[in-house]
């Protein structure tokens, strides 16, 4: 309501904070002290529903709750809720858990890292190309070796880069064959360098499914 309590809370509010709907029934800043919420500033209720009870429409957030369970991650949203005449009367406040989705990036982040730290540590070359070719990943041995720095070489075609004239008929070949699923193969072929001169590698390639 225009005061900052709250009137209404459905079951599936209460099953996301973890408490009996009519717990929730109580002045904001009661909320936000046992959920772990920004408070008021007495003089309006607390961030988003305060800003939602002064006409603003608010996108979702995130923050990070206590509740019975354990601690969650809820994204919020809310807007003003008016009468026939346009006045504000209240808020509405919508909710949702996103703690599985906060771990499971977060597990993502951790494995990228892992992956990105054993890549850049091995004495191999190792270049990750996407389906037309254009260099998506590229570890430090690459640069090392040809002189390009990974921004350099990430997002650049790897055919037009890297590889001589006269040995492209042959790798795109190989290419088209990685994509037709004929995987793992292996080939050896040039490249360019930074500085122009050319080294010969022999390959050994697989694609992501």
């Amino acid at each position: 309501d225009p005061s900052g309590r709250i009137v209404l809370a459905n079951a599936a509010a209460a099953e996301v904070l973890g408490v009996p709907q009519p717990d929730l029934l109580i002045p904001f800043d009661e909320y936000a002290a046992r959920f772990g919420l920004p408070l008021s500033t007495g003089e309006r209720p607390a961030p988003l529903t305060g800003r939602a009870l002064a006409g603003e429409v608010v996108p979702p957030v995130e923050r990070p709750i206590r509740t019975p369970a354990g601690e969650k991650t809820i994204r919020a949203s809310a807007a003003p809720l008016r009468d026939a005449d346009g006045a504000i009367i209240g808020a509405v406040v919508l909710i949702a858990d996103v703690s599985a989705e906060k771990r499971a990036e977060e597990e993502l982040r951790n494995e990228h890292e892992f992956i990105s730290a054993v890549l850049d540590t091995v004495a191999n070359v190792v270049l990750v190309l996407d389906t037309e070719g254009t260099i998506v990943r590229a570890n430090r041995a690459c640069e090392l070796l040809t002189g390009y720095s990974a921004t350099e070489l990430i997002g650049m075609p790897v055919f037009n880069l890297l590889i001589p004239e006269d040995e492209l008929p042959e790798a795109r070949e190989t290419f088209k064959q990685l994509r037709a699923g004929h995987f793992p193969n292996q080939h050896e072929n040039r490249w360019r360098m930074k500085d122009g001169s050319e080294r010969t590698l022999a390959w050994a390639n697989t694609a992501i499914t």
